[in-house]
């Protein structure tokens, strides 16, 4: 039983399939499915909770489903030089055991291995789906803008995931932790049905990161999702099944106090200005409102003293808040637009960061900030 196949796309298959394949207490799930057809090979790697599927070319003379060890075959493939792999599969039985070896042949030599069949590799059981698709260039932005403001392992499941929401044709990307909340309406779905699902932060990296065509096919089920990234590459990954909190809930429709300032000038000074904060106060730095004028500073008894003062249209009571100088690093980076707005009430709740087109009715299109506690000297510079 042999097979053949262009050595350059069956390693970048088995980079990308590789990307789901952790280690595992199911040593069946720790190695690359190899599925053969006469046509066609479809690798896939996971890990119980995400599969990548990615299938290239081959000639083949039979059919068969196989585990073969991924590092070893991954670095095999890796460091040959062929245009051109071929692969012979060695079936032998003793009473009613059979085992399985793989030989790879190149111009440097042959090279083999024991494998395994594949008929006990473990599968999401789909069933009943819904589908639709949505532009590849807004499923990476959704993520992108968002990703960032997951809660980390260890905190509450829900909050450790993206929260994509469907509704009228519309798709609503949104994540939260206790430091900062992104919800960001990015391009359409062709479906008139709603869905609620909660997509695992871990999942949602590693799809953002893989080629796609112009547009991604969106299976969901009541447990899984599957995306269709092109025709030879399918991810899959389980659904958190727990109820989002009312994030909207934290959102103050009136705000009094109201800043636009240039955003990368912005970035600057809190760059520089951070440098002087620390972590054991939450990397604190103050942000000073005044008319005309925003004062980023801190003062810290170990690490030092800064303050800068920038131009800035400011509309309100003068006030000075406390925020994490890296959190609102982060979030001002996935603000697209030269001038950043900031709508807040008070030094206690949340500032909200837009690009202008805030949808204060529909609660959306914003990064929420919340304050940190000022320390009794941290702004204290003059």
């Amino acid at each position: 039983m042999k097979f053949t196949a262009n050595r350059k796309e069956l390693l970048e298959a088995l980079t990308l399939t590789g990307k789901a394949i952790n280690k595992s207490i199911i040593p069946a799930i720790m190695g690359y499915r190899f599925n053969i057809t006469s046509e066609k090979l479809t690798i896939t790697g996971g890990n119980m909770e995400m599969y990548i599927h990615s299938s290239i070319d081959i000639d083949s003379d039979f059919e068969a489903t196989l585990i073969v060890p991924k590092q070893k075959v991954f670095d095999l493939v890796k460091e040959l030089n062929d245009p051109q792999l071929e692969f012979s599969i060695t079936v032998t039985e003793l009473e009613t055991v059979k085992s399985f070896r793989m030989t790879i042949t190149s111009q440097s030599g042959k090279y083999n291995m024991p494998i395994e069949e594949g008929k006990d590799y473990p599968e999401f059981d789909i069933t009943t789906t819904t589908d639709f698709n949505v532009k590849s260039d807004d499923l990476v932005m959704g993520i992108d803008k968002t990703l960032f403001a997951c809660a980390t392992e260890g905190e509450k499941l829900n909050l450790t995931a993206i929260y994509l929401q469907i509704s009228a044709g519309r798709a609503v990307y949104v994540a939260a932790n206790g430091a900062v909340l992104s919800a960001q309406p990015i391009g359409s779905a062709d479906t008139d049905e709603a869905h609620d699902v909660l997509l695992p932060k871990s999942a949602a990296a590693v799809v953002k990161d893989l080629p796609k065509d112009e547009h991604v096919d969106i299976q969901i089920t009541n447990n899984t999702i599957t995306f269709k990234l092109s025709d030879d590459l399918t991810f899959q990954s389980i659904l958190i099944d727990e109820k989002y909190p009312n994030y909207k809930s934290l959102i103050q429709s009136k705000n009094d106090k109201h800043l636009h300032i240039d955003r990368k000038q912005l970035m600057s000074s809190i760059k520089r200005v951070t440098m002087f904060s620390s972590e054991q106060q939450n990397n604190g730095i103050a942000l000073r409102f005044a008319d005309k004028s925003l004062q980023v500073l801190v003062n810290n008894d170990v690490e030092g003293t800064a303050i800068e003062t920038l131009e800035a249209s400011y509309e309100g009571e003068a006030i000075t808040v406390g925020f994490n100088g890296k959190v609102l690093l982060t979030a001002l980076d996935k603000i697209d637009s030269e001038i950043v707005y900031a709508d807040f009430s008070n030094e206690k709740l949340g500032m909200l960061l837009h690009d202008g087109s805030i949808n204060l009715n529909d609660k959306e299109n914003f990064i929420l900030v919340m304050p940190v506690l000022l320390h009794s000297n941290l702004a204290k510079v003059s």
